[in-house]
Order: structure tokens, then sequence, then C-alpha cells
């Protein structure tokens, strides 16, 4: 985010070390514009709690999509793709090009 902004890490660090964050956020929290005490909170809060996970809309359904689902897809990639390697040390057998003369 800082990138996208012009703002190289390090120099975000270094005008941190030199401000009160704790004063910032409180005056953040405290502020008249309800809008900007609300954002502070949610993007406070939502750093303590981790953000909620989003529910991805697949062909009009709901996914759900388990650690053992994505483990189980990943062994099957895997016996395919050894089922596809050639065996011994022969390259496989290319396919003769087509003969342009028949028709």
């Amino acid at each position: 985010m800082l990138a996208a902004r012009g703002i190289k890490p390090a120099t975000a660090a270094e005008i941190l070390a030199r401000a009160d964050e704790r004063r910032i956020w409180y005056r953040l929290l405290h502020s008249e514009d309800e809008n900007i005490a609300l954002r502070t909170i949610i993007y406070l809060t939502d750093r303590r709690e981790g953000r909620p996970a989003q529910q991805i809309n697949v062909t009009g359904g709901i996914m759900h999509v388990s650690p053992e689902d994505i483990e189980r897809a990943r062994e099957i990639a895997e016996q395919l793709m050894t089922a596809q390697e050639p065996s011994g040390s022969q390259p496989p057998a290319l396919m003769p090009a087509p003969d342009s003369t028949r028709r």
C-alpha cells in the first residue's frame, strides 16, 4: 500500500518513529467526524482480530473449500503429473508431421 502511494517502507518507519502514534490514534478515535471515528475503529479492530473470512460466489453458489480439499487436489494433481511422465530414459515418441500432399 505504501509503495503504491510512493512511500517506501523505510521512509514510513522513519516518520512513524518520530510520531506519537498513541496520540494520533486517540485523536482519530475521538474525531468530531463520526465517519473518521468509525473507520478508525474498523481499521483497528481488523488489525486486532483479523478480517472475517469472505465467501466467494462461484457460478451462483457459495463454495466452501477446506484445507483437506486443497491437499487432496494437490495429491490428485501430483498423481496426474506422475502418470504423464515418460517411463525409462527414452524421449516420448513424436507424432509424424501431417502429409501436406494428401487431401
